[in-house]
This record gives structure tokens, C-alpha cells and sequence, in this order.
């Protein structure tokens, strides 16, 4: 299941932590450093034109004042391999067919327990991020994939099925002997 409260908690909690070399609101503080990291990130990926397509008002996505493009989140995920976090971050999200909202999606294919991915709905909304593992030589290099649907709740199901038919296709694209296994 998804945790909600613990993604505004970890918003607020980096504003707090903004707190004590400044004064103001602890979520208005968490908003201003994740901008602040988005545009370092859109920048590394010389896509610094972007900043205006990625905003976060709360920390679990469920604010219609969120604003995410596809290609504003491709640029994120090139970018968040390449922090020192990455690992945690990789260990926190769901595995495709094995735990989390990913529990009863893509299992008994060749992504299962490989692709790594956060979902996320609202009514008419069913989004699919994360990254395809993939073996490159002695490392592991994360392929990141952005699937941002809109459509009607009746289609809920075909959306997911097509979303996860989707990310195996790019596995299949990847080959299976370079996928790795983490």
C-alpha cells in the first residue's frame, strides 16, 4: 500500500530541517528545497528550461497543484542514480510482481523482481515511474521510464495492463541477458 502521510511527512521533515537556518512554514520550506533540487537536477540533464514542469505542492502527489511532464521526469530519473541516496531511494520503492502497489503487477514476467517503480492514482490518473535495471559490464546502469496515463476510472484495469506490458516490452528491448539482477 501506499504511504501518503509519510510522503508529506518526509516533505515537511526536509523543511524543518531548512528551519533552523531560517524561520517560516515547514512544508513552504520543504517546497522550496525540493525546487531547488529539481532545477539542480533539470540542469545537470541540460534541461534547466523544464523547472516550470515539475512542482510539488505536498509530498504524496495527491494535489491537483502538482505539476510532472514526462520529459521533466525523464530528466529527474537520468539524473537521481548519480546521488548518494540512490540506493535507499532504490531499495524504498516497489517491486515489479513482488511487494508494495507493484505486489500483483508484472509477476511470472522477466521484469519481476527486477523493475522497480512508483505508481500513482487518482480517479482517472494512473501513473507508472521508475527504472528497468540493466547489467553494464561490472555495474548496473538504473533506464528510467515515465508512463503518465489519463482516462476514465471504467479503464483502470486496461491502463495497468497496458503500462505493464509496456515496461516488459522494454525490458524485452534491454535483453534479457543484460538485465540485471538487484
Amino acid at each position: 500500500p501506499s504511504d501518503n502521510f509519510l510522503a508529506d511527512a518526509i516533505l515537511k521533515a526536509v523543511g524543518v530541517r531548512a528551519v533552523s537556518k531560517t524561520s517560516g512554514d515547514a512544508l513552504a520550506l520543504g517546497q522550496a528545497k525540493m525546487s531547488e533540487a529539481i532545477a539542480e537536477w533539470l540542469a545537470r540533464d541540460g534541461q534547466a528550461q523544464l523547472k516550470d514542469e515539475m512542482r510539488f505542492h505536498e509530498g504524496a502527489g495527491l494535489s491537483s497543484d502538482n505539476v510532472a511532464t514526462p520529459r521533466a521526469f525523464m530528466a529527474v530519473l537520468r539524473q537521481l542514480p548519480g546521488e548518494s541516496f540512490f540506493p535507499a531511494l532504490w531499495d524504498s520503492l516497489p517491486s515489479a510482481g513482488e511487494d508494495g502497489t507493484l505486489a500483483g503487477r508484472m509477476g511470472k514476467t522477466l521484469v519481476e523482481g527486477r523493475v522497480r517503480a512508483k505508481t500513482g492514482t487518482l480517479t482517472g490518473s494512473y501513473q507508472l515511474v521508475g527504472y528497468i535495471p540493466k547489467q553494464a559490464g561490472a555495474r548496473v546502469e538504473y533506464v528510467p521510464f515515465v508512463i503518465l496515463t489519463s482516462t476514465s476510472g471504467k479503464n483502470r484495469d486496461k491502463v495497468r495492463k497496458f503500462q505493464d506490458a509496456l515496461v516488459v516490452k522494454m525490458a524485452e528491448t534491454i535483453g534479457r541477458r543484460e538485465l540485471a539482477d538487484r
